[in-house]
């Protein structure tokens, strides 16, 4: 009986320290606010209202007019169509070939099944949609060829597909400050005719495919010139899934990626500033022909694969300035493209020696992957501010860089792990035979 017990508790002790281990290994402290962009109203001020479907000019101007909308259609004098709650299963506000100044706010929007949109413009401009719900639609927001219009300040949730959808050609709009989560599938979604549009400081999370996707390009038409700035991105497939051109990525805190923070396939695009960590493969990855991309001041932390992953057929893209730490890999950086070039970022055990102190490592950094590239001039010293809600506790003393060793935080863990087992181990053999 002692005998049986016994080997129990060593089992105990060893599947406790595998799992220390394992998790010791991404261990970072994190506190994320998710709390909502709009300003929704209480649940008992909304007014049962039948779904709304306009038409044109003409026949928004009638609607208005029966209904007692505020407005005379102007930028001065938008329309107002405020505190509704619609809830059944087709298009709960429609509005098509429309030019008129509206703003649509204080509405509860309920799709009830999924089947429908929750807001369905096409071929209009100067909207505003601001402090609404929406739920149960298939897409909360599905805007088709709309112009200078905005999404402020909304509450998208629980809905059968994407939060907000800017299909073929949308160009100055604005989706600012929104709660966008558990949809299922992504977040926002900008097709390849999407041109001049600004998602900024909105939180998404928890949705089924990525928190910001661009759809892919063609050769002719693709999405280019938006900015994507200051969101808070969490619990995604990928954080951001960016194709086209001339796009900014930027100021974005992109965490907890169940795949890659940011993946490329276009070019010519910005990826700055950006906080990416704890994500399950790399921090951003290129691929799919991207060139001429520019990957700076980006903090990358404790992501399970690469820092920075770059593809074959990638190429001519820079790399610089960012801060490559903790990610748990042998290596924080893998190029298989060509001409691609890595410049004064600062690694997290290449930091040393600098003997002239001049901020950069004597040694040049290798960089794994097929283009046997490097990074001539890595910084001793991190290039970025961490974040406040971020914890990182550093590695300590410095590594050997003359040796051309990388000792990476896993390593060291995984061989105190190792070690630890190995006493538990021969404990238990010698203790058994003790019993015996």
């Amino acid at each position: 009986m002692k005998l049986k017990q016994y080997k129990s508790r060593v089992l105990i002790l060893l599947v406790i320290t595998l799992l220390f281990a394992m998790n010791t290994t991404n261990m970072v402290a994190v506190s994320v606010s998710n709390d909502d962009g709009g300003k929704a109203l209480p649940a008992d001020s909304y007014v049962n209202h039948d779904f709304i479907a306009i038409l044109g000019n003409e026949d928004f101007f009638q609607q208005a007019s029966l209904e007692n909308w505020d407005g005379s259609g102007t930028s001065e004098d938008p329309i107002i169509i405020s505190g509704y709650r619609i809830q059944m299963a087709r298009h709960l506000l429609r509005v098509v070939n429309t030019d008129l100044h509206f703003v649509f706010e204080n509405n509860y929007l309920d799709g009830v099944d999924g089947t429908w949109c929750g807001l369905y413009l096409a071929n209009a401009t100067n909207g505003v949609i601001r402090n609404t719900i929406v739920v149960n639609s298939a897409i909360s927001f599905h805007m088709i060829n709309i112009h200078n219009c905005t999404m402020v300040d909304n509450i998208l949730y629980d809905n059968y597909n994407e939060g907000v959808v800017l299909e073929l050609v949308c160009t100055g709009n604005t989706i600012a400050n929104n709660h966008i989560y558990n949809n299922h599938k992504s977040g926002i979604l900008l097709d390849f005719g999407n041109e001049n549009n600004i998602v900024a400081n909105n939180t998404i999370h928890d949705n089924g495919g990525s928190g910001v996707e661009f759809w892919p390009d063609s050769a002719e038409y693709s999405a280019k010139d938006n900015i994507v700035s200051n969101n808070t991105i969490s619990h995604q497939s990928l954080g951001i899934s960016l194709q086209g051109y001339r796009n900014l990525i930027a100021n974005n805190a992109i965490i907890n990626s169940y795949h890659t923070g940011v993946l490329c396939g276009g070019s010519d695009n910005i990826i700055s500033d950006n906080v990416i960590f704890n994500g399950r493969r790399d921090g951003v990855r290129l691929y799919s022909y991207a060139a001429r991309n520019l990957i700076t001041h980006n903090s990358i932390h404790n992501n399970t694969q690469f820092g920075v992953r770059i593809s074959s057929s990638c190429d001519n893209n820079t790399i610089s300035a960012n801060d490559l730490i903790g990610n748990n890999v042998t290596q924080q950086t893998w190029d298989d493209g060509e001409g691609n070039i890595f410049t004064q970022n600062y690694i997290c055990s290449w930091n040393a020696p600098d003997d002239n102190s001049d901020g950069i490592v004597d040694n040049a950094y290798p960089i794994a992957g097929e283009s046997e590239n490097f990074d001539a001039e890595p910084s001793a010293t991190p290039n970025c501010e961490l974040p406040s809600w971020y914890t990182y506790v550093a590695v300590s003393g410095t590594s050997n860089a003359e040796s051309g060793a990388e000792f990476d935080v896993f390593l060291i863990q995984a061989s105190v792990a190792v070690f630890l087992i190995g006493i538990l181990l021969v404990l238990a053999i010698m203790r058994v035979r003790s019993l015996r």
